[in-house]
């Protein structure tokens, strides 16, 4: 009987796909949301900050439950329950004239997104090996992080052009194709007991003897730190610090560039060369066979990135650094996640969900933590320079693990 590997489907990428579907219209209410919040009948921009920020806050206590969801039923039903909600919730924008109603639709996201990003992990585990995990976590991230391009460049646009009520239903409805891909990518209807047999272990002494094993534990931390660095601080400050250094409008190649459109570009950059860095850094570390040493390397690079991008440099200069400080968020992002990804073999649903709780605590504590301390004399100086000295203690506790265990990379636990 023909399986879907055999014609020709390929689980990772099409997961990537129905990702990035999803991400569409979060994306896109990040550039509309603060032009356009009285069109989603919001009164002021307080409101437009708390539906910004509820759905990172909502996932944390929501992680461990979908974990548990996933090590009972079968992943394709949580990643159909996942797309359902988002095109629910995604329709819900472009229909809600309401503070409160729009709260719950951001809640329902925040839920849909805790389903993908645990589903994405663990269909990377299931479907990759030891010698091509971190190509195929460089893959997947690529692909679903073109949602996020999509969702701010065409997004934008096309609320300019039609509205925002019409282009949040018309992303709603193209997330629901999603469901479409999945049934031609994995088994939904076919039952999981033998795959969770053999990745999630029923004892709760093994489940808690394996989160709190010193390997998990600086997994947990560095993805914190990671989320935090990257995903709280540069990408809520970057704008600002242009603002800061260079003023509102930038004379830049012989044009006039907003500072905040400036910081678009150079954040949409990033997902553009996502597919390919993610991918090929994360071959790399296969065919090296130890990711660990490749990655204190860029936390290395990364360490002094951190201390020159508060320096008053030329434009032209400046921008180059946070270029390359963006490029090390791919390298980063890539390499944690395949370390994290080796370590889940053993119980896939426990680890990926406290994992991904990490990474959401330290997105949410991000902006918060960088407002306040950029506040202060030498803000932007304290912030990044804390920034280099938490990618500096990163190098410690891995060089530490690695001399404990030169095969930590790979070593299953």
């Amino acid at each position: 009987m023909m399986t879907r590997k055999d014609a020709g489907f390929s689980p990772i990428p099409a997961v990537g796909i129905v990702v990035g579907l999803c991400l569409i219209g979060d994306s896109m209410l990040y550039i509309t949301l603060p032009v356009f919040w009285e069109d989603a009948g919001l009164s002021s921009l307080v409101q437009v900050g708390i539906l910004l920020s509820i759905n990172r806050f909502i996932r944390i206590p929501l992680n461990p439950v979908i974990g548990w969801f996933y090590s009972r039923f079968s992943l394709g039903s949580g990643l159909i329950i996942a797309v359902i909600i988002t095109g629910a919730a995604t329709v819900g924008y472009g229909i809600s004239q309401s503070f409160w109603f729009f709260f719950f639709c951001r809640i329902l996201w925040g839920l849909a997104w805790s389903f993908l990003n645990i589903g994405g992990y663990m269909t990377v585990v299931r479907y990759s090996s030891d010698h091509d995990r971190g190509k195929q976590i460089g893959t997947y991230n690529g692909i679903y992080r073109l949602g996020s391009l999509a969702g701010m460049l065409v997004g934008g646009a096309m609320v300019y052009l039609v509205g925002f009520s019409y282009v949040s239903i018309l992303f709603g409805l193209i997330s629901l194709t999603g469901i479409l891909i999945i049934l031609t990518s994995i088994d939904v209807f076919k039952g999981d007991d033998q795959h969770n047999k053999k990745m999630f272990p029923h004892s709760k002494a093994d489940v808690m003897k394996l989160l709190f094993s010193r390997r998990i534990i600086v997994i947990i931390v560095t993805a914190l730190f990671i989320s935090l660095l990257y995903e709280g601080v540069l990408t809520s400050t970057l704008s600002h610090m242009i603002q800061w250094k260079y003023g509102d409008h930038i004379h830049l190649f012989g044009i006039v560039i907003a500072s905040a459109t400036l910081s678009g570009i150079l954040q949409s950059l990033r997902w553009v060369w996502e597919p390919f860095v993610g991918r090929a850094i994360g071959s790399h570390s296969d065919r090296q066979g130890d990711r660990i040493h490749l990655f204190l390397i860029v936390l290395f690079i990364t360490s002094i990135l951190l201390l020159v991008l508060p320096v008053h440099l030329k434009i032209e200069y400046w921008m180059m650094i946070a270029l390359l400080l963006l490029l090390t968020a791919t390298a980063n992002k890539t390499l944690i996640d395949a370390i994290c990804t080796d370590a889940a073999r053993s119980n896939t649903a426990a680890v990926i969900s406290i994992y991904t709780l990490s990474m959401d605590l330290g997105a949410a504590l991000g902006p918060f933590l960088s407002y306040m301390i950029i506040d202060l004399s030498y803000g932007y100086v304290a912030l990044f320079y804390g920034a280099s000295m938490i990618c500096i203690f990163l190098m410690l506790i891995w060089w530490m693990e690695s001399k404990r265990n030169p095969k930590a990379a790979r070593s299953s636990i």
